[in-house]
């Protein structure tokens, strides 16, 4: 953690000698939370339920952090809760720019401008979040305060007390295995009150809208967001980082 402060106060060190702070948007932010799995161990999500390679809000809320000279004085050492999804930075730091994000591939991009609301505080425009629709596999929307789980969200599934980090096992059976599950996860964070059976009309109004989104599902191959691997595959990038010693693009 130490190099990674060094790391950051260096960047930003530079920025402002180059002059170049003022028209600068600094965001430092997780793509997913801690893993305490059986292989890891290395953190906890607390009080939130699961972890890393789950669909379980441990494993899908990041937090981040977001300064610039550019925002509001009025909004500097205040917190934001309205939805926001990792491709929003996309769309966002883009349209900034000055860059339009529309045509740039054959699908359009899932995010959106969340920049109006960083800067006022105001609500998000983001209403819904698709965590993961792919196939017949386990999947989960977020659409207002609700969540729907369709299939086992992923193990650690359970919650991790700060002083227990062994505290793993999967329940039996598995949770939202047999049926859909659904979660207020503003009023319920930590995910332990299943609304499924209370609240059936939310629940098939979310398993509707599920249904729909995965009608738009496109393979990554159709998307055109990556290149076809070269013919003899991509390079390795750990055997990159042996030969020159550093971290860098491994792949042109």
């Amino acid at each position: 953690m130490s190099s990674l402060d060094d790391a950051v106060g260096n960047i930003t060190a530079k920025l402002l000698e180059k002059n170049m702070w003022d028209n600068t948007i600094f965001i430092f932010t997780t793509d997913n939370g801690a893993d305490f799995s059986e292989y890891s161990n290395a953190g906890n999500n607390a009080p939130l339920r699961g972890g890393k390679f789950t669909h379980w809000q441990g494993g899908v809320r990041g937090t981040a952090f977001i300064t610039s000279p550019l925002l509001p004085s009025s909004r500097a050492n205040t917190s934001y809760s309205g939805m926001i999804h990792a491709v929003d930075w996309y769309k966002t730091l883009s349209e900034l720019a000055g860059v339009p994000v529309d045509q740039t591939g054959p699908v359009a991009p899932d995010g959106v401008n969340i920049w109006g609301a960083l800067s006022s505080g105001g609500p998000s425009p983001r209403t819904e979040a698709v965590i993961n629709i792919w196939g017949n596999n386990s999947g989960a929307i977020r659409v207002g305060d609700f969540k729907l789980y369709r299939g086992f969200p992923g193990s650690p599934d359970g919650w991790v007390p700060r002083a227990n980090l062994q505290n793993t096992e999967v329940q039996v059976p598995k949770p939202c295995e047999e049926k859909p599950c659904l979660f207020n996860v503003i009023t319920d964070p930590t995910e332990h009150n299943d609304l499924s059976n209370s609240m059936p009309d939310k629940l098939q109004e979310l398993i509707q809208r599920y249904d729909e989104l995965a009608k738009s599902e496109v393979s990554l191959e159709e998307s055109g967001l990556c290149p076809p691997p070269p013919p003899n595959g991509w390079p390795n990038a750990f055997e990159v980082n042996k030969k020159s010693g550093y971290w860098e693009p491994w792949a042109d």
